[in-house]
């Protein structure tokens, strides 16, 4: 019984921490081109993230090029599921074409699944977010409708508040859409 009281205060201690947390969401952006292709329903694969972009703290390179992440600023949602998500809703935007994250959640399979793998997703200290990686569709039962490409988009930052880089990171998603939606055949 001598223990409940040390432990109860434990518990109200990392409760009162929780007010301190600022979390910030990625709000995708509406598309801003629209874009026939020869498929009605894309699955997109969830997100494959470097380990430091899909932590739940917001990562940011230092001027010494190290990666600093702080434990009271996070992301609303965990990255690669909001990634994925704004990824699939811009296609859906972009292509007409109904799109959603795995898993499918239709009867009939997707026509065309999407898979992409981030190699670099970070505010840089030159104020710019670097985004980069590899994109893959494929069509099931027709390999010779596989496509796939590299990505690098630099989205200027404005200034260094976590509200420029969750809107950098909705731009940079949109752009990836795009993209991947030039793509498909």
């Amino acid at each position: 019984m001598k223990y409940i009281g040390p432990c109860l205060l434990l518990c109200l201690a990392a409760c009162a921490g929780e007010e301190n947390i600022a979390r910030y969401p990625v709000t995708p952006l509406p598309a801003t081109t629209t874009r026939a292709v020869a498929t009605d329903t894309i699955e997109v694969r969830l997100v494959s993230l470097p380990l430091y972009a899909d932590a739940e703290e917001i990562p940011r390179q230092a001027s010494d090029g190290s990666v600093r992440t702080n434990a009271e600023i996070l992301w609303a949602d965990d990255p690669d599921s909001a990634l994925s998500n704004a990824l699939a809703r811009n296609l859906e935007e972009i292509t007409g074409a109904i799109a959603a994250v795995e898993p499918w959640p239709l009867e009939a399979f997707p026509e065309a699944r999407i898979e992409v793998r981030v190699d670099e997703m970070l505010a840089s200290a030159n104020g710019t977010l670097r985004f980069a990686g590899a994109w893959f569709a494929s069509r099931p039962g027709d390999p010779r409708a596989d496509r796939a490409g590299r990505f690098a988009f630099d989205v200027p930052l404005a200034d260094a508040a976590f509200p420029t880089l969750a809107a950098a990171h909705a731009e940079a998603t949109r752009q990836l859409a795009t993209t991947v939606a030039a793509g498909l055949r």
